[in-house]
């Protein structure tokens, strides 16, 4: 028998039987549906092949020719399904974490799963896949370059489309001000393509604690308020836009002892009555 019984260019196909050399010393050729199939790793009892360009859709023939000329054969029990396309690719643009949306007709080239995607020939992380669909977070890349977007099956089967990704030049932070500061502090963050190809900032993160407000962004600054933590906390701070496009500058704020007020005096008066108000780290 063969898994799997479908497929199309680049499925890996295992062949299993007896004797499948028939007689002779290794395979010297297989064919899936009369076109040639990549010899990957050969046994007599089991062939490995990564199928070729299909004639078309449809059921034909397994076919393996020995080295002396045997042939060993079964019958229409291989299927050559549609090759996958990918009509869309949304953004076409963007930076680490940015969100990716793959759309097209068979995807998953007939077999079970999409197993990995490149854009531009760097890993993305896949998020969601079917047939129609597939949505990954785009991976760490240094430069900007652009390329090809691929999708690989756990059949092995490739689906791709030619120059429709392009990563930005990477986002950097180049100063957080003030570097401290407590609870509600307003922070500036200047650095340069801060929205990672986005419109927009979707959130600001100190260390792992969403900021309470963003107050102004643009691609070069940012002014976001600072979340509740520990005094002598040092955290990332981490920029995270409309895309997903993820940001991040390590240690780079750090939170001093929140203020507290102890007393007040006096407790009661008037217009004019001077206020004393005793406390720590009140500024």
């Amino acid at each position: 028998g063969i898994s799997p019984t479908l497929g199309h260019f680049d499925t890996h196909v295992t062949i299993s039987g007896t004797n499948l050399f028939g007689g002779s010393a290794n395979a010297s050729l297989v064919t899936l549906g009369n076109v040639s199939a990549t010899i990957l790793a050969q046994s007599n009892t089991q062939i490995v092949v990564s199928a070729g360009h299909p004639l078309g859709p449809g059921f034909g023939d397994v076919v393996i020719i020995g080295a002396t000329g045997s042939l060993v054969s079964a019958v229409g029990i291989w299927q050559a399904v549609p090759a996958g396309a990918i009509a869309r690719v949304f953004p076409q643009s963007g930076q680490y974490g940015t969100s990716v949306t793959i759309a097209g007709s068979g995807l998953l080239s007939g077999a079970s799963q999409v197993v990995s995607v490149t854009l531009g020939g760097v890993p993305a992380t896949i998020t969601v896949q079917n047939d129609s669909l597939v949505v990954v977070n785009a991976g760490p890349s240094s430069a900007s370059v652009g390329g090809t977007v691929e999708l690989q099956a756990d059949s092995g089967a490739l689906v791709t489309n030619l120059s429709v990704w392009e990563y930005l030049e990477p986002g950097v932070i180049v100063a957080v001000g003030p570097a401290s500061g407590q609870y509600q502090t307003r922070v500036w963050i200047n650095g340069t393509n801060l929205l990672g190809g986005g419109s927009s900032v979707d959130t600001i993160l100190f260390g792992n604690t969403r900021a309470p407000s963003v107050l102004y962004y643009s691609n070069t600054a940012i002014l976001a308020r600072a979340p509740a933590a520990l005094g002598g906390l040092v955290v990332n701070v981490t920029i995270i836009s409309d895309t997903g496009a993820v940001i991040t500058v390590a240690n780079a704020f750090t939170y001093i002892t929140s203020g507290a007020i102890s007393a007040l005096g006096p407790l009661s008066g008037q217009g004019g009555t001077r206020l004393t108000i005793n406390g720590t780290s009140l500024f």
